[in-house]
C-alpha cells in the first residue's frame, strides 16, 4: 500500500511539473501589480524623462505576457487583472476584462511605463479593495492570487505593512519579483509566508532578467491546479 501511495504521489508530482512547463490548468482569480515608479527605468542609459518605456519596463511586459500565455485563461479558469504601482495604487483592468489570452496579451503589451514614487501601501489596497472583491467580478470561491514585481524602494513602512497585512487576512496569497536593487527585507514585507526565497518571493539581477525565474513562478502559480 505504501509503495503505491509513493508512486501516485509521483505520479501527481510530476503532472504538475510538466504542466508548469507548458500551461497550466489553474482555477484562480489572479492579479499583477508592476512598479512603474521612477527607479523601474533608472538603470536604463537610454530612458530619458517623459519616455513611456524603458528596457526594464518592456521585460516586466514581456514577462507578464509569458506568464499569461502558460494559464488557461476563462470563466472558471483563471481570470487575471492589472495594478500598477507608482506614486498612487492604479486598477488598470479588473477580472472581467480580459476573456482570454489572445485578449488580454494586447492589454499588457500595450501598458505604458508611468514615472513617480513607489505606493505599495496603495496598490495593495487598490488589489484588496477594487480587484479582489465581488463587486468588481472576484469570485470567492476561487483562490485570489497575486504577483508583485518590484524593487520594493518604498519608504513608508509602516503603511504598507498594514496594507499588507489587510490583503493576507482576506486571503489573497502574494507572491513578488526583485532585483539586486531590492530592500529584500521591504519586499518580504508584502509577500506571503512562509516568505522563503524561491518560493514565495524570487530575485534577479535586472529586470530585463525576469525570464530566468520564470519556470520557479510558474510552477508556484501551478499549484492551484494539483
Amino acid at each position: 500500500m505504501t509503495s503505491r501511495l509513493n508512486l501516485f504521489v509521483a505520479i501527481v508530482a510530476l503532472t504538475c511539473l510538466s504542466e508548469t512547463a507548458e500551461s497550466c490548468e489553474t482555477v484562480m482569480d489572479f492579479c499583477f501589480i508592476l512598479d512603474s515608479s521612477q527607479s523601474t527605468c533608472a538603470s536604463d542609459p537610454n530612458y530619458k524623462k517623459g519616455d513611456t518605456t524603458c528596457s526594464a519596463w518592456t521585460a516586466m511586459l514581456d514577462f507578464a505576457k509569458n506568464v499569461v500565455s502558460n494559464l488557461t485563461i476563462g470563466v472558471g479558469q483563471t481570470r487575471v487583472a492589472m495594478d500598477r504601482c507608482y506614486s498612487k495604487g492604479q486598477r488598470v483592468w479588473n477580472l472581467t476584462r480580459g476573456a482570454d489570452s489572445s485578449t488580454l496579451v494586447p492589454l499588457i503589451v500595450g501598458m505604458n511605463y508611468t514615472a513617480g514614487t513607489t505606493n505599495m501601501s496603495g496598490a495593495l489596497d487598490v488589489a484588496r479593495n477594487l480587484i479582489f472583491s465581488p463587486t468588481y467580478g472576484d469570485d470567492v470561491t476561487i483562490p485570489n492570487v497575486c504577483l508583485a514585481i518590484t524593487d520594493a524602494g518604498w519608504t513608508d513602512r509602516a503603511a504598507v505593512q498594514t496594507s499588507a497585512d489587510a490583503i493576507h487576512a482576506a486571503g489573497v496569497k502574494i507572491y513578488a519579483i526583485g532585483n539586486q536593487g531590492t530592500d529584500v527585507d521591504n519586499l518580504k514585507q508584502i509577500v506571503s509566508e512562509p516568505k522563503q526565497y524561491n518560493q514565495n518571493y524570487f530575485m534577479v539581477d535586472r529586470f530585463e532578467n525576469l525570464m530566468q525565474v520564470h519556470s520557479l513562478v510558474t510552477q508556484q502559480l501551478c499549484q492551484y491546479s494539483c
